[in-house]
């Protein structure tokens, strides 16, 4: 993950996992530190309200944001996790550019 990550040092990606579940906390800190390792800025967005069936990683880009450069990283580095991984656009991505959301373990 780091050597995906590098060439995108100094971007930023914000980080939240779903409230009351403290495995998707643990693992969103551990992939938070990668990214830092890497050389990112990082933000945690802490937890947000479970709602849906969804598992694994939600990446969030905003609405008019590119899909290429630190959103294709993220998107490339969160593959090598094996989770079940899916892309999003939103404002909740408007502050930093990505914003991923660790939901529960599948």
């Amino acid at each position: 993950m780091l050597g995906i990550l590098k060439p995108g040092a100094l971007s930023c990606a914000a980080f939240a996992s779903t409230q009351g579940d403290v495995e998707a906390d643990e693992f969103k800190k551990i992939l938070m530190d990668i990214f830092r390792d890497a050389g990112w800025e990082v933000r945690d967005m802490q937890t947000f309200m479970f709602f849906g069936a969804n598992r694994g990683l939600i990446v969030t880009i905003p609405f008019s944001g590119p899909e290429t450069g630190s959103p294709q990283l993220v998107m490339q580095a969160l593959a090598v996790t094996g989770n079940p991984l899916k892309g999003n656009r939103g404002d909740m991505a408007q502050g930093c550019g990505v914003y991923v959301q660790v939901w529960n373990a599948p």
